[in-house]
């Protein structure tokens, strides 16, 4: 087992990590004399060496190595991630070793030889959004939709990117119904009943999605002096 971690969960168990298992922490009671895992959804299956859990801000954390996470109350899922303004682990390249709270909210990450980060608790939130790849995220357009849970992305060369607030990707539409590129997406609104109008470069019509995501079609509207008919399609969830 790992010589960094080992925490009471309660009274009774007592959390610990053993290198011989991934993307779980392990939990022992002192009355049964059992362990049981506790995976843990989002670690990518990566090897944990240290772990910190702390309470913050009505929030648990939880760090592996470099990164701090937010995670739910059973600690079973990975939620956001802190990360700095280059979408990086807020602690850099180094380990974390301890977490500890100032008196007026302020978190100190110990690293192992990267010296010691502070998250400032009344900051600006920020979060990032993304697939991954930089290359995917040429984005020039954007439509945040509190309502739905929804960040739109309108990117050009891969389509339009449909993010939710926790900043998952639930929905890629690489091109529109019938196009054989992916297009460049320069603009989008939200109508009134609550669909999307989706203004592709280049084109003289503009494509209406569905609220729900699973249909798009041509808006029906004159452009140019040229009417437009409504051809609809139906989209995979």
């Amino acid at each position: 087992m790992t010589l960094f971690f080992l925490k009471l969960k309660t009274e009774n168990e007592v959390l610990y990590h053993d290198y011989k298992v991934n993307n779980a922490l392990q939990v022992y009671s002192f009355a049964s004399h059992r362990t049981n895992l506790l995976p843990v959804k989002g670690t990518n299956d990566k090897p944990i060496g240290r772990c910190n859990i702390t309470s913050w801000q009505n929030k648990i954390l939880l760090s592996f190595d470099n990164r701090l996470y937010e995670t739910d109350s059973t600690m079973k899922v990975l939620k956001s991630e802190f990360v700095n303004f280059q979408n990086g682990p807020v602690a850099g390249t180094q380990s974390v070793a301890s977490i500890k709270e100032d008196n007026f909210g302020n978190l100190y990450l110990q690293t192992v030889t990267g010296g010691i980060k502070k998250i400032i608790r009344n900051n600006y939130p920020f979060k990032y959004y993304s697939t991954g790849k930089p290359e995917e995220n040429f984005v020039i357009a954007i439509l945040p939709d509190k309502k739905n849970n929804r960040i739109l992305a309108g990117t050009s060369g891969n389509g339009l990117l449909v993010f939710d607030t926790m900043q998952r990707l639930v929905k890629h539409i690489r091109k529109m119904p019938y196009q054989t590129e992916p297009p460049a997406l320069n603009a989008m609104i939200k109508t009134p009943k609550g669909s999307y109008l989706i203004f592709v470069s280049g084109e003289s019509h503009v494509w209406e999605m569905s609220n729900d995501l699973s249909q798009i079609k041509v808006f029906p509207s004159s452009l140019h002096c040229r009417q437009t008919k409504a051809v609809s399609v139906i989209l995979p969830m």
